[in-house]
């Protein structure tokens, strides 16, 4: 499937919808690319999210996002953000070359600034992820999260899967 050059968002998926998006382009929208919100469920894989003109993935309320095996890239301001109760899941992503941040609380302090009125309390995990910074040639212009060591903290950028100990 193809998400791309629409007036606003490319995909938006609310109330107590559930959506499995694979093999698919995001693409070229003219707000963000996709939005998931209120208890709705949106599963992505083997996707590219770019070039959208805001964020290329928004999660909200009590919504569950699960990325795997995906690209957002080039995204006009950053690949993913968060906001409120969301769960979210990152795994095998590469994030790169975005405006802002790869992966962003939606709070007072990370980009855009002054449109985080709505704090983060939800749950972000994953492994195997590419997020580069700064520093790197396609790496996000701002940094690779917002808070600033938030996605290395989660997990996001390990190698293989976290080992669950039992008791």
């Amino acid at each position: 499937v193809a998400l791309s050059y629409n007036g606003e968002y490319g995909l938006w998926v609310d109330g107590h919808a559930s959506v499995k998006l694979q093999d698919s382009t995001v693409s070229n929208n003219g707000n963000d690319g996709l939005q998931v919100g209120q208890q709705a469920r949106l599963s992505i894989s083997r996707s590219t999210i770019k070039a959208n003109r805001y964020n290329g993935a928004v999660a909200a309320g009590a919504s569950m996002l699960e990325l795997e095996d995906c690209l957002i890239q080039c995204n006009g301001h950053n690949g993913l953000i968060m906001t409120e109760a969301t769960d979210v899941s990152v795994i095998r992503c590469d994030i790169i070359g975005n405006e802002f941040c790869g992966v962003c609380q939606h709070t007072l302090i990370c980009p855009p600034y002054g449109f985080g009125e709505i704090n983060f309390w939800g749950t972000l995990s994953g492994y195997g992820n590419r997020i580069p910074g700064s520093d790197r040639p396609d790496g996000n212009r701002l940094g690779t999260s917002c808070p600033e060591t938030w996605a290395k903290e989660a997990g996001l950028l390990q190698e293989s899967a976290p080992v669950t100990q039992g008791g």
